[in-house]
Formats: structure tokens, C-alpha cells, sequence
């Protein structure tokens, strides 16, 4: 799925959409239990299995101490009413103790699938960077949303409606076979021919909640896409809102407080307006299944009223009936109650099987080569760097950057000095082209605005690395070789580092992770950006100093950097050639690049 938009969810869906949805749904269900969590996940669900039958039999059993309760009370057999207490007191210990251990069954199964789902999930969306993929070509929307909150739902509602699903043919079996013999026969007289039904209530329990069923899932099928548009809206919103928390200080800098709260209240304004649908269909499909509830109270009794007005039904045996009516039309209603659930089910099961898609590699018509050398160089081009669309977005004739040299490269703005930076990482793919980066190096990409995790100053230094494999000692040497000497005494400090520290900050503490790491091959995409000229030579003056021997490669605007580069890169120009000197293929008009070797010094 390429777009970020939902496809049609209407219910009048074809057979082949609907056969699509039955068989990809198994990819979100099977690898769980195809996993080593298959036998303790397992024999949970055997439990539950055991004690849905459990359930069953403690029915039957209350079943039939109603009906000696009620009994002993219409006879007034009082002296049979402390024995009955008693039994009733292990009934209520019973059943306790069933439904606890149940539930706590079913929250472990549903913790452990979780974990395991959302660690799945995490994996295939970090793994080889399809999460910068997804948000690149717009694949998807909100995949955070759908792999915290969707996982969790489908879990939980699937456990739910699964086992709920087990448990109603051994319900059904159990109590239609008891409301079968307690119920009797229903003889009717019409014009003087006499007609017997057997088992008269287990048909009209059938045929009540069967009617019950149908008109629900005539009312309710609207609930289906109107609970996945409800979805997308309520992640717009949140993320929308995270979206100003993390840019708070630039827009309170450039006074946008009433423009974000206009976008806030529109992006609300599709959260009412679904909102409304939302209920307009609950309410119908609550009066689809709360009439018939109400009626369901009184129905076995008006039923079996010719039984008792004539004597053959004592009120103990209307009691059981009517318990055993409720019981069976309760477990035939697991169906109609739980359409809201299972229409929430759909949609959640559409949202992760489209996340599902849009993690899964794919195969490019034209991209980039990416091939690996071992002479240390790197060998560019010529390129044509594109969209995910295909269109040209620059053209970047070959050059060649040998190992150890530093380029500066530079051009226009839109000239593809950034895009080339992503290529030569392997992370811009749209293309055409060979480039050739050195094999068995260590290399660092340093972009403008680098990423800063919430936690500890150390976890931030040392990322992506553990903080553990950093002392405090290379921690603290870092911090004062890129000028963040203040901070040195907060490297276990616990904050949001990213807002506290100011841009240039940031940047420098970007070329700290430089020093720790002492990478072979240096990329820098206007890392300097932020900080002022004499900071931006020391900073440069120092990186050479301490990693002479490394390969540079700098994006930058202003001239003051040249002094630190032996190779210069113009893309605006397409020319290549050492600092200080002119390319004799400025004019070019192939725009082929000269390479000029530099003259030993």
C-alpha cells in the first residue's frame, strides 16, 4: 500500500477483497504460534479451553440448586434452606476461583503475545531502515500508532473473541441439552388436531437470538469503516500534537501558537465529525441488541405460562427454565453483543496487515548501485539521483575521493548535496548509477540536525552505541573537545536532551560522538550549521588533529571550512579540483568532472 490513505472499507466488499482480508489475516496470527512461545502460550490456551468447560458444569450445577431452592421456598420445606445455603456458599467459592484463574490465563496469554508481536513488529520496522523508508516514500501513516496501541487491541480482542468463540458451542451444547429435558414438550391444539414440539424454548431461543443476530449485522456492518476512519483521525491528532511538543521553542520563536491551535481544532473537527457517525451506528446497533435483552427477561416465562397456569411446572422448575433460557440466549448473544468488537477487530487487523505491507522490502525497476571496495576509496558516479516517482532530481557527474582525502562539496541549494549525502549512506535508493564505497571501514553520517534520545547525557554521547561500552573518562574528554566542558558532570543526568540543549549544542555534540567513535570515514551534512566561525574552526582544527588519517566529506556553505579540505566538489558547476587552484573542466560542456590529483607538499 503506497499511500497513507486507508483503502475502501465499505462492508459491501467483493469476494475477492474479502478472501484477501481471511488469508492475510493468518500472517498477523501464525508466526506467534509457529514461535517457541507456541507451548507456554499453548497450554494457556488449553486451560482456557478446560475452563470453559468447567463453566459449563458449575452452570448446570447452579442450575439445579435453583430450582430445589425455589422449591423449598414454595413449599414452605424451610429446613431444607440451610443445607441448600451451604452448597450455594462452595458454588459462589467455585466459581471465584474458576473465574480468576481464568482471567489471569488470559492476561498472561495476551501480555505474552503482545510482547512478542510488538518486538516483532519493532524489528521489521527498524530493520534495514524501513522506518526512514516508510516516512521517505509516505508509505504509511502512523506506524507508531499502529505498532503501540493496534498491536495491543488486536491481542486482547482477538484472545477475546477467540475463546468466547470455544466457549459458546460447549455453552450452547450443555444448557440446550438442559432447557431441552426441563423445558418438556409444547402440545398444541389447532382445530382439533393436536400438535407436540419437542423441546419448544431450545427452538425459540434459537430462532429469538438467530432474528436478534440478523438485524444487527444489518445495522452494525457501517460500523466497520467508521471505526477505521476513526482511527486514522485520533493518530492524526496525536501526532500532530507531538509534532508541536518536539518544535515547541521554534514555534513560540516565530509566534505560531494560533496558527498550531487552528490546525489542532481542524484536525479535531474530523475526530467530531466521525465521532458522530460513530454514534449514530452504536445507537442502532445498541437498540438492535438492547430491545431484545429486555424482552429476553420476561420471554421464558410468558413461554411456559400454559405449563404453569395448569399445575405441571412448580416454581422451581420455571426458575430453572428461565435461568437456563437466559444462560443459552446470553451465549447466543456472544454473537449480535460483540459486532462493535469484531467490527473494531477488522479495522485494527487492516491497519497492521497495511503496516505489514509497507515494512516488507522492495524491489526497485531503477536504483542506485551500492557496490563495496577494498582500496579504501570512494568512487562516485556519475549518478542520476531521482524521486520515488522517478523524476531527476540532480545529476552528479563521477568523481573519485581517495582514502584519507577531505572533500568539500558544495552547490546551489536543490543542487543534490544533501540527497547525495543520503546515497552514498545507502539510505537513498531512487536512481541510477554506480557508487563504490570502501569495504571493512567504520563510517559516520553526520546530519544537520542530529537525533538525541530521551535518557542519560552518556546514552545521547555514546548513541547508537550502549553507554556501557563508553567510560566516563572518554565521555568526559569528548565533552571538552567539542566545548561542552558544562556538561561534563551530567553524563547520568535523566533528561530530554534534544530540547535542552540549544542547536549548536547539539551539533557538538555530534562531533563528540566523532571523537568516541573515531570513525575511518567522516560524512558531515552542514554540521556546523548552527555554530559560529571560530567554534566551527576549532571544532574542524580538532577533527583533523585527532583523526588525521580519516577520509572527510563535508556539505557546507561557507568558505571558512576550505582550509580543512584538500579536495573541492561544485555541483552547481560540476567541477572538481584541489583547494586553490581552478578546474579545467569548469566548461565542460558534457559536464564531465576533471580529477587533479594533488602535488605532494
Amino acid at each position: 500500500m503506497k499511500q497513507s490513505e486507508q483503502p475502501d472499507l465499505t462492508y459491501a466488499e467483493s469476494d475477492e477483497r474479502r478472501a484477501h482480508f481471511n488469508t492475510s489475516v493468518w500472517q498477523l496470527i501464525l508466526p506467534y504460534w509457529k514461535s517457541d512461545e507456541r507451548w507456554v502460550s499453548g497450554s494457556l490456551a488449553l486451560f482456557m479451553i478446560g475452563v470453559s468447560f468447567g463453566q459449563a458444569y458449575i452452570g448446570v450445577w447452579r442450575n439445579g440448586w435453583i430450582g430445589k431452592f425455589y422449591d423449598a421456598i414454595s413449599g414452605a420445606h424451610f429446613g431444607k434452606l440451610s443445607p441448600l445455603l451451604a452448597i450455594y456458599l462452595i458454588i459462589i467459592v467455585v466459581t471465584t476461583a474458576v473465574t480468576i484463574a481464568s482471567y489471569v490465563a488470559n492476561e498472561v496469554l495476551i501480555l505474552r503475545w503482545r510482547t512478542w508481536l510488538t518486538n516483532y513488529l519493532v524489528d521489521r520496522w527498524t530493520h534495514n531502515e524501513t522506518y526512514f523508508r516508510i516516512e521517505r516514500d509516505k508509505l504509511l501513516d502512523n506506524a507508531d500508532q499502529r505498532i503501540s496501541e493496534d498491536a495491543k487491541n488486536f491481542v486482547s480482542t482477538t484472545v477475546n473473541l477467540v475463546f468466547g468463540l470455544i466457549s459458546v458451542p460447549v455453552t450452547t451444547v450443555t444448557f440446550s441439552v438442559l432447557l431441552w429435558r426441563i423445558s418438556g414438550d409444547y402440545v398444541l391444539h389447532v382445530g382439533g388436531s393436536r400438535f407436540v414440539i419437542p423441546g419448544y424454548m431450545v427452538i425459540a431461543v434459537f430462532l429469538y437470538t438467530g432474528i436478534t443476530l440478523l438485524v444487527t449485522h444489518l445495522i452494525g456492518r457501517r460500523l466497520i469503516p467508521v471505526n477505521v476512519r476513526q482511527q486514522k483521525v485520533e493518530a492524526d491528532f496525536r501526532a500532530l500534537m507531538l509534532q508541536i511538543r518536539e518544535g515547541a521553542e521554534q514555534v513560540a520563536l516565530y509566534g505560531g501558537a494560533h496558527t498550531e491551535a487552528a490546525r489542532l481544532k481542524r484536525t479535531f473537527w474530523a475526530i467530531r465529525d466521525n465521532t458522530w457517525k460513530v454514534i449514530r451506528v452504536t445507537s442502532d446497533v445498541m437498540f438492535s441488541t438492547q430491545v431484545p435483552g429486555q424482552i429476553t427477561s420476561i420471554l421464558p416465562a410468558l413461554l411456559v405460562l400454559p405449563q404453569l397456569t395448569s399445575g405441571a411446572l412448580t416454581l422451581g422448575g420455571l426458575m430453572r427454565i428461565t435461568s437456563a433460557f437466559g444462560s443459552l440466549d446470553g451465549t447466543l448473544s456472544f454473537f449480535p453483543q460483540t459486532y462493535q468488537s469484531f467490527a473494531s477487530w477488522r479495522a485494527i487487523v487492516r491497519r497492521l496487515l497495511a503496516l505489514l505491507d509497507a515494512v516488507e522490502p522492495r524491489d526497485l525497476a531503477q536504483t542506485l548501485s551500492l557496490e563495496l571496495r577494498d582500496d579504501g576509496a570512494i568512487d562516485v558516479g556519475p549518478l542520476n539521483l531521482a524521486t520515488m516517482r522517478g523524476a531527476v532530481l540532480s545529476q552528479i557527474p563521477a568523481f573519485r575521493i581517495e582514502k584519507g582525502a577531505r572533500c568539500l562539496i558544495r552547490g546551489r541549494s536543490g543542487a543534490g548535496k544533501s540527497t547525495l549525502l543520503r546515497a552514498l549512506a545507502g539510505i537513498w535508493p531512487y536512481g541510477d548509477g554506480v557508487i563504490g564505497m570502501p569495504s571493512g571501514v567504520s563510517t559516520i553520517f553526520v546530519p544537520q540536525k542530529s537525533y538525541v534520545p530521551v535518557g542519560t547525557l552518556k546514552q545521547a554521547l555514546a548513541y547508537p552505541a550502549d553507554e556501557a561500552d563508553v567510560t566516563d573518562e572518554a565521555a568526559c574528554r569528548a565533552l571538552t573537545d567539542c566545548g561542552l566542558v558544562k556538561y561534563r558532570g551530567c553524563l547520568h543526568e535523566v533528561d530530554r536532551w534534544g530540547s535542552r540543549l540549544s542547536g549548536g549544542e547539539q551539533q557538538r555534540l555530534a562531533f563528540a560522538r566523532i571523537f568516541l567513535r573515531r570513525p575511518t570515514h567522516i560524512f558531515l551534512d552542514e554540521s556546523t550549521s548552527a555554530l559560529d566561525d571560530v567554534s566551527e574552526r576549532r571544532l574542524y582544527s580538532h577533527l583533523i588533529e585527532t583523526l588525521p588519517e580519516s577520509t572527510l566529506v563535508s556539505v557546507a556553505h561557507r568558505k571558512e571550512v576550505e582550509e580543512f579540505h584538500t579536495q573541492f566538489v561544485d555541483l552547481s558547476a560540476a567541477t572538481v579540483h584541489p583547494m586553490g587552484t581552478e578546474s579545467t573542466a569548469a566548461g565542460d560542456q558534457h559536464g564531465q568532472i576533471a580529477w587533479q590529483r594533488l602535488s605532494a607538499t
